[in-house]
């Protein structure tokens, strides 16, 4: 009986410790020697777009607050943005809409690359004993623009994500705006990355 309670509680604690480990992944804590800092990482992926047809795919936005040994801390966001190639360039100035509040942020950093992606089309056929077969009708080809971009948050911006009920992050491309939304869940990832230290 006792064999049996034993490994009954080793399974329970493998599960629980295994759900913190996949917890802990949604937000990486690392400390890092040569800088002698710690920095708290965590990747979202948004493409919750407010506007239709705006030829803008998604965004891979990475969020990095940066504990130096001081007490002084960096708050650094690195963005990659997937449009399509006939949009204007990303003005230089984006805005982050947090609940009632219109924050400009100046980028400190935007690079552009275009990617070629092509793709097979195919279509099923029948042969002369009437099996079907699946052929290469032809080939498409899709052209994307993927934007780099980084800019940092100050203290104040952070207060004010720590309390948001709604964050969106606003972007012009020449005389097209493009408004990006988090999910809920989304926004309560960004609200613990700001207050965690």
């Amino acid at each position: 009986m006792k064999r049996t309670s034993l490994f009954f509680a080793m399974i329970t604690l493998l599960f629980f410790s295994s759900c913190l480990v996949q917890f802990d992944r949604r937000m990486r804590v690392e400390y890092d020697q040569v800088r002698e800092n710690k920095t708290i990482t965590k990747e979202l992926s948004l493409s919750k777009i407010s506007e239709w047809n705006t030829g803008f795919g998604n965004t891979q936005q990475t969020l990095q607050k940066t504990i130096k040994n001081n007490g002084e801390i960096d708050y650094w966001v690195y963005e990659r943005l997937t449009i399509s190639t006939k949009m204007h360039p990303l003005d230089p100035t984006i805005y982050l809409l947090i609940d009632d509040k219109v924050v400009p942020i100046a980028l400190k950093m935007q690079e552009s690359e275009t990617f070629t992606q092509i793709s097979e089309d195919t279509k099923t056929v029948s042969t002369s004993d009437s099996t079907q077969v699946t052929v290469v009708s032809g080939y498409s080809q899709s052209d994307y623009r993927s934007i780099r971009i980084q800019y940092s948050l100050d203290e104040q911006v952070i207060r004010l994500l720590q309390n948001a009920q709604s964050i969106f992050i606003r972007y012009y491309f020449g005389p097209q705006m493009v408004t990006l939304g988090y999910r809920a869940g989304q926004t309560s990832e960004v609200k613990k990355w700001a207050s965690t230290y």
